[in-house]
């Protein structure tokens, strides 16, 4: 790892499940899901997998938006994922549901378009898993 790799901190907690992490100084927490014997009170491994995509996407929309000269006004978005039955240590399929405000479908799309296309944690996931995306305009 070089100097200028990002490095995310992890400790376990005196609470069975429970984890802190710290990325550039900011603590946040993770639980073990309860029925893996974790409190399952904050976001799990899978869920901040899940935020981390979104987190992508936000930033790279917003600065693609905003170097673009678009008025982008806001974004959602939801994202979930399936496991696959026969082996629940792989995802069967990665969801994101984006709504923006202030653009047309086109714009809409063409941020997302810049996401896929630069987010190093969706090209990693996509290449492995199959992964749908949808985009409306609210």
């Amino acid at each position: 790892m070089s100097g200028t790799d990002p490095v995310v901190t992890a400790t376990t907690t005196h609470l069975q499940g429970r984890f802190v992490m710290s990325a550039l100084g900011q603590p946040f927490v993770a639980d073990q899901a309860a029925k893996h014997g974790g409190p399952g009170g904050a976001a799990g491994a899978a869920e901040l997998f899940l935020a981390s995509l979104l987190a992508c996407a936000f930033g790279i929309m917003q600065r693609t938006a905003r170097e673009g000269g678009l008025p982008l006004q806001r974004i959602e978005a939801d994202a979930s994922y399936t496991l696959v039955a026969e082996d629940r240590t792989r995802f069967q399929r990665i969801r994101m549901a984006f709504t923006v405000t202030g653009l047309p479908q086109a714009g809409a799309e063409a941020l997302v378009a810049a996401f896929t296309a630069q987010c190093p944690i969706y090209n990693t996931a996509a290449r492995t898993t199959p992964t749908e995306i949808t985009t409306t305009i609210a």
